[in-house]
């Protein structure tokens, strides 16, 4: 981790911690009392576990801007946000970074996405995902239903103008900031940016082309709270989250496929147990095309079986990437497993900021 510019402000870094920025480790402290804040004009996430980690005193701001992010193949990325700031996060407190769009989960150049969120105890909570400021906070969900077998939502009445990321549609009901989009002048890995109004709502690009009653289709950030009684039928969802404290195990119909756009599964540090799918080899889950599986598992005492098939994407064969501290029975993979293991180091003044990034 660490781009090829260096820090430009707040320098406490020792010779050794220097000669190693951009080269896969380093350490960023960041003192209460005086300097608070770090800034890189790049920042490369390389394979393995990377994470950032500030811990404020509970007065005072810290803030990171990572500049524009670039990300290998199987490299993950945590970040604790600082706690007890009153002013919560903002352009001035928490990490910033010019890369991604306004509500939509981090995501590489192919867009994989790649990073979570949590405190500085390392308890895994949420995706990470783009304010309108350019900070680093929790995207919005759709909260799952035990008897909701599909999450698709499909647009009608749809218009676009070309070179304009406007969008009208019959009814934006249901829709949250940060679902992905797609359809006919739509460009892919379109995002919903904002919500305008019942009919109109900003698109992350501009529209490819000019057109009228169109159908689109919206992909969820899914919040999978309970174990489901009707079995998830072939869909496209954006990401899937469970950080439920009780069992919650997903059930995929027989010969049923779940494409997760963006690649992202989340385990959060509070879940108890669960599945992907009740029964080995029932069911598939594949990232969106060309991209990885990116599965975090917080491991705070939950188990977790996958007895679906990681199958491969659209595009051709498919990396899992998996990053947690706990066993996994994988009862049906078929892609290429990457695993890896996090490290972190601890924040060694009142009000800092720790960088280990030793890939694994």
């Amino acid at each position: 981790m660490g781009g090829v510019s260096a820090p430009r402000v707040g320098i406490q870094l020792s010779d050794i911690q220097l000669a190693n920025v951009g080269n896969g480790s380093g350490r960023l402290l960041l003192a209460a009392g005086g300097v608070n804040t770090q800034a890189f004009a790049s920042t490369t996430i390389g394979t393995g576990a990377s994470e950032i980690v500030l811990t404020s005193n509970g007065t005072n701001a810290l803030l990171l801007t990572l500049g524009a992010i670039t990300r290998s193949a199987g490299g993950t990325l945590f970040i604790a946000n600082p706690q007890g700031v009153v002013a919560g996060l903002s352009a001035n407190n928490g990490v910033v970074t010019t890369s991604g769009a306004t509500g939509a989960l981090l995501t590489d150049a192919n867009g994989t996405a790649y990073s979570v969120l949590g405190t500085a105890g390392n308890n895994v909570t949420d995706f990470a995902a783009k304010n309108a400021g350019g900070w680093l906070m929790v995207p919005a969900y759709t909260a799952s239903a035990a008897a909701t077998a599909n999450y698709t939502q499909t647009l009608t009445g749809g218009a676009t103008v070309a070179a304009s990321a406007t969008v009208t549609v019959a009814s934006t009901t249901g829709l949250v900031v940060g679902a992905g989009i797609s359809g006919t002048g739509i460009p892919a890995g379109a995002t919903i940016v904002s919500i305008t109004n019942a009919t109109s709502l900003v698109i992350s690009a501009p529209a490819t082309a000019a057109g009228t009653l169109q159908t689109f289709t919206v992909a969820q950030n899914v919040n999978f709270g309970q174990t489901n009684t009707a079995a998830w039928t072939t869909q496209t969802i954006n990401s899937l989250r469970n950080n439920a404290t009780t069992a919650a195990n997903l059930l995929i119909g027989a010969g049923q496929t779940i494409t997760v756009r963006s690649g992202a599964i989340l385990f959060g540090s509070s879940f108890a147990a669960a599945s992907l799918s009740t029964t080995a080899g029932q069911g598939t889950i594949v990232p969106g095309a060309g991209r990885e599986l990116v599965i975090f598992a917080g491991g705070n005492g939950g188990s977790l079986t996958i007895n679906a098939v990681l199958g491969e994407s659209a595009a051709g064969p498919s990396d899992v990437t998996f990053r947690g501290m706990m066993a996994v029975n994988a009862a049906g993979t078929t892609s290429s497993l990457r695993r890896t293991a996090p490290t972190r180091a601890t924040p060694t003044s009142a009000a800092s900021a720790s960088v280990p990034t030793s890939p694994r």
